[in-house]
């Protein structure tokens, strides 16, 4: 099975992306070199009303793959008991499902646009055309096969890191 991450990956941000030009592996291999680990971190509900009813979870941390959710006793809860959105990192239990009285969560999150920057990189890599290009007098298109149109694609996506934005 595939991650859905890696599939949000290569669906919204590679414009579809096939496997023979960019394959899960090679998504996994770039998402790990910014990769961070959480384990057992407690989550509470939703509850804006403090009624308890709320079946809605913030992790507090988006991009999220291997999670793992268990109860207090570290009995393992299974993934047909609730939805997961990996891209937001927001947990919902089903109808229907009795939620321990305390839940935690360990997973893996990355640095998603930093790794999209360099899968661009990587079809910037394996590119086979430098600048515009034509077939007779029509000049064609440029997409994921122009090396200038995948170095562009990187840059967008590219974040600025400075020590000095921190705080």
């Amino acid at each position: 099975m595939v991650e859905p991450l890696i599939t949000i990956i290569r669906d919204d941000y590679l414009e579809s992306a096939t496997t023979s030009e960019v394959s899960d592996a090679v998504i996994e291999r770039l998402l790990n070199k910014h990769r961070g680990y959480i384990h057992d971190l407690q989550i509470i509900a939703e509850d804006y009303y403090f009624d308890n009813a709320s079946k809605v979870y913030k992790i507090g941390y988006s991009y999220l793959m291997n999670v793992v959710l268990t109860d207090g006793s570290g009995a393992v809860i299974a993934s047909t008991n609730y939805t997961l959105d990996v891209f937001n990192g927001i947990v919902t239990f089903i109808t229907g499902y009795t939620i321990p009285d305390t839940v935690y969560i360990t997973f893996n999150y990355f640095d998603f646009f930093e790794t999209v920057a360099d899968l661009w990189t990587y079809l910037a890599a394996k590119s086979r055309f430098l600048g515009q290009s034509q077939l007779g007098d029509e000049k064609l298109a440029q997409d994921k096969s122009s090396r200038e149109y995948c170095i562009s694609k990187a840059w967008e996506f590219r974040q600025s890191k400075n020590i000095q934005m921190e705080r």
